[in-house]
């Protein structure tokens, strides 16, 4: 790391260094010269109230450029631009995770090495104006200064330091303030790193959404009963009382048409801290567009780029038609990535549904996603989105070209070949489609969306009996696809196998407990049965889970 991968290209430092060595006047250039100087602009400094025992700033920022600049580094993100440009926002230059499945907990809490940044964008720390070098000096990296004195330079240790908090010796790690609030994550089994979320230990959750506590990680022969008993012992009993955001996200994570307005809560409190708000709107996307519309336009222009950029993230399971209506200004947004998200949403509708205003913008913005690309033009999925944005636009030959460079470069992802296969069945060249998923079925036999493509191959052959079994193996190799489970139990009913299917979607039904699809069969199928108290039971389900879905009502009053 050198000085201008923080400061900036250093040309101009070098003119104001040469001012002032000759004596010149030091304000004769701006910042010394530097994109990026770690001076804080509004000369801030934290203070304690009269009777307070947190320090507050004295002046509220006027932005995160510091945060945005370590996180070019200390973040989980790709990069859609090698023309780095210092001062801006991060989604100028590079496309960072939010808390998503696979690299969080549901609670926001880090799994996957994730480093820092989506981890502080959530912390109260960060909601109040901390920035990195409030803790950590910019040129070492370090802390200023070991143990809980860190944290004493804005929580009074009078407070904060004293057995009424923390109930533990203070002569032992209990009373250090980071292994309650930030404890250790250890990576490649060498690595420990700790959590900058900054949160207080919530072993109740530990018991609901089987996410860590510091509690557990340090006391690991106890329970995370034993510890909840003494959280509230020591703090009184209402101390969980209040819903935490990752009970809402893990409940979104599953589907639960109950999360959907506590989601959309959590993304309009403009209090919280933006990637909880982001994380929310994320989740929206698991969720019909027009139960959210009114709070996705409002997202959309939110000045905050992440919010923006969530709404686009969220936008990937909607429709075509959506997008059009919805997304077209942002093609002049000031963030690339912004702008690259939403002409590649945009390439999937029609060239003639799209006023001519934009027209320019759009173009301009897919070569700004082409490029974005082919930064990372060794990688498979490169070639993959090549071939996406080419099928949306009908040019099948290049779309067949990249889906098999994406093919020669990635033989062990299952996305190319289904896609490959998909265009030649739009091209009317199944056969060829089947020689290819069967190619890539003898190399990857446990390739679940294979066996499931495969499937509905033989179903448009009427090949039913070779189609179920496919359907099988995909439903059984991937029980977290629902759809897959769905498919198969309508395939055993087609083959007048109904109480197979029944006994089957019933299982299917315990890992996916509101999917609308799996409740929607098991009522019709126990109907014709004759199991009409078992339908019954299955479509008052579907009422209170999706009772503004027509099908739903139509079924209901089947029943009535």
């Amino acid at each position: 790391v050198s000085c201008e991968a923080c400061h900036g290209p250093g040309s101009e430092h070098l003119k104001w260094a040469d001012i002032v060595e000759k004596g010149g006047n030091p304000e004769a250039v701006k910042n010394m010269g530097l994109a990026i100087r770690l001076k804080d602009p509004e000369n801030a400094v934290w203070i304690f109230d009269p009777d307070s025992v947190t320090a507050r700033r004295s002046a509220p920022p006027t932005n995160d450029l510091v945060v945005q600049m370590c996180a070019r580094c200390h973040s989980r993100r790709s990069v859609i631009t090698e023309d780095y440009f210092h001062g801006g926002s991060l989604l100028n230059t590079h496309w960072p995770s939010l808390l998503e499945t696979g690299l969080y907990f549901p609670d926001g809490q880090i799994l996957d090495e994730v480093y820092v940044y989506a981890s502080f964008l959530q912390s109260k720390m960060y909601q109040a104006g901390v920035s990195c070098k409030d803790c950590h000096e910019p040129h070492s990296g370090k802390v200023y200064v070991l143990g809980n004195a860190l944290c004493y330079r804005c929580h009074m240790a009078s407070e904060y330091g004293t057995r009424k908090h923390h109930f533990h010796d203070p002569e032992k790690e209990g009373a250090l303030c980071y292994e309650c609030h930030m404890h250790e994550r250890t990576y490649m089994q060498v690595d420990p790193r700790r959590d900058h979320s900054i949160r207080s230990p919530r072993p109740d959750l530990s018991i609901e959404l089987g996410t860590p506590n510091s509690c557990n990680q340090c006391h690991t022969d106890k329970t995370n009963e034993w510890s909840v008993n003494y959280m509230k012992e020591w703090y009184g009993d209402d101390v969980f009382d209040e819903t935490h955001y990752g009970e809402i996200f893990y409940a979104g994570r599953n589907y639960s048409p109950k999360a959907l307005p506590a989601l959309m809560k959590l993304a309009a409190n403009t209090t919280l801290p933006p990637m909880v708000r982001a994380t929310a709107i994320h989740l929206l996307g698991n969720y019909p567009e027009q139960k959210s519309l009114g709070l996705i336009q409002k997202s959309i222009k939110d000045p905050n780029p992440l919010l923006r950029y969530a709404t686009l993230n969220a936008a990937q399971n909607w429709s075509p038609e959506f997008s059009l209506q919805n997304f077209l200004p942002l093609l002049n947004d000031t963030t690339r990535l912004i702008r690259i998200m939403t002409a590649n949403l945009l390439s999937r509708v029609p060239e003639k549904n799209i006023p001519e205003t934009y027209k320019d913008p759009l173009r301009v913005a897919i070569e700004e996603y082409k490029a974005s690309m082919m930064i990372n033009s060794d990688h498979p999925n490169t070639h993959m989105n090549f071939g996406n944005l080419y099928l949306n636009s009908g040019d099948y030959a290049r779309a067949e070209a990249s889906y098999k460079e994406a093919i020669a470069l990635g033989p062990e992802l299952f996305a190319p070949y289904i896609n490959l296969a998909d265009l030649y069945r739009r091209e009317g060249r199944d056969g060829e489609g089947e020689n290819l998923l069967k190619e890539a079925l003898e190399k990857h036999p446990t390739m679940a969306p294979i066996h499931y493509s495969l499937g509905l191959l033989e179903v448009r052959k009427g090949n039913t009996d070779v189609a179920t079994n496919y359907l099988k193996q995909a439903a059984l190799l991937a029980p977290e696809e629902a759809h897959y489970s769905y498919v198969y139990g309508i395939a055993l009913n087609s083959q007048q196998r109904p109480v197979e299917a029944i006994n089957f979607l019933e299982s299917a039904l315990k890992n996916h407990p509101f999917d609308k699809e799996i409740l929607y069969a098991l009522s019709t199928l126990n109907m014709e049965q004759g199991n009409r108290q078992k339908a019954y039971g299955y479509v008052k389900k579907l009422s209170e889970y999706y009772p503004d879905d027509e099908d739903v009502r139509q079924l209901m009053n089947a029943f009535n």
